[in-house]
């Protein structure tokens, strides 16, 4: 038994709801009804009744309720009479992903949402291969990524190998980001053997450029890429876009975001489809803030 399991009866029992108690404890509600169901195991007793109006407390629940009230009440004494000040809890949240989506409007309203609670939001950009390795590691909670048809057939032997499952949000189309000064600006359309004309602005992740997720796309399509810059920073990619006919690769759910920076989204005429989702482990709940995220991506991004 842990003093954490008693705090979370007694908010279930102040609120009468999993659903209320989980958002007030910053927990899942997978999490809070794992905790209760391991604490009634513990004791082989039935604290809770789940009803479709919410949740009532049994005769051993009240018993219970009343016994947590004194011990907590008395480990908050204990720490009085030994100056012993409470530490505040900070969650945290730790994302990875890929890159090619732009998540800020999203991280934005998660982050307003949280604020009060004291959470620290921790963004990790990686190619696919690093931001699966993340996960497996336990280096973060959750990954946004974007891949097309043929990487995600190659990597679901090794997600199933690693116990990580992937939970598509919605499907795209790959095409290509240019400023005015592309001779495509006033296209709309442009065809893969067009583009070895323009110089390809690739932004890295790594210095390994075999792993990148965009080099990932140029071993299919590699013959029709011709002069190619490298940078690291994505202010680089952008100024480059804007003083060379030139161009780089970008997705279709990212159309506002180019406009806002003056840049304008052109199909490829090959019509790639590109898969956008979210990565998580197997067999383990996400946590109150990683299952806000999920939901407000599903708002802004879903199906």
């Amino acid at each position: 038994m842990q003093l954490q399991q008693l705090r979370y009866v007694l908010e279930i029992e102040r609120t009468r709801s999993m659903n209320k108690a989980a958002k007030n404890l910053f927990v899942s509600q997978p999490n809070l009804s794992s905790a209760i169901n391991n604490l009634e195991k513990e004791l082989n007793v039935q604290i809770f009744n789940r009803t479709n109006k919410g949740v009532e407390v049994t005769k051993d629940g009240k018993l219970l309720v009343q016994y947590a009230k004194s011990i907590l009440g008395q480990v908050e004494q204990l720490k009085k009479a030994y100056g012993v000040e409470e530490k505040k809890h900070v969650n945290f949240l730790e994302i990875s992903q890929t890159g090619m989506l732009h998540l800020t409007p999203v991280i934005s309203k998660i982050y307003n949402l949280l604020k009060d609670s004291r959470v620290q939001i921790i963004i990790k950009e990686d190619n696919l291969g690093a931001v699966i390795k993340h996960l497996y590691y336990m280096k973060s909670e959750i990954a946004i990524i974007v891949m097309n048809t043929t990487q995600l057939s190659l990597i679901e032997k090794v997600l199933d190998k690693r116990k990580i499952e992937f939970n598509i949000l919605d499907k795209t189309k790959l095409g290509v980001a240019v400023s005015p000064k592309s001779s495509l600006y006033n296209r709309d359309q442009v065809a893969f053997e067009e583009l070895d004309k323009l110089t390809y602005i690739e932004y890295l992740k790594e210095k390994d450029l075999s792993v990148n997720q965009d080099s990932e796309l140029l071993d299919i399509w590699s013959k029709f890429v011709g002069n190619t810059i490298h940078a690291t920073d994505r202010e680089t990619v952008s100024d480059l876009l804007w003083n060379l006919d030139s161009y780089s690769f970008d997705i279709e759910k990212n159309i506002e975001y180019l406009k806002k920076r003056g840049l304008k989204f052109i199909k490829l005429q090959e019509n790639i489809d590109m898969y956008v989702g979210w990565l998580k482990r197997k067999r383990e709940p996400l946590s109150y803030e990683a299952t806000l995220l999920v939901e407000e991506l599903t708002k802004n991004i879903g199906l």
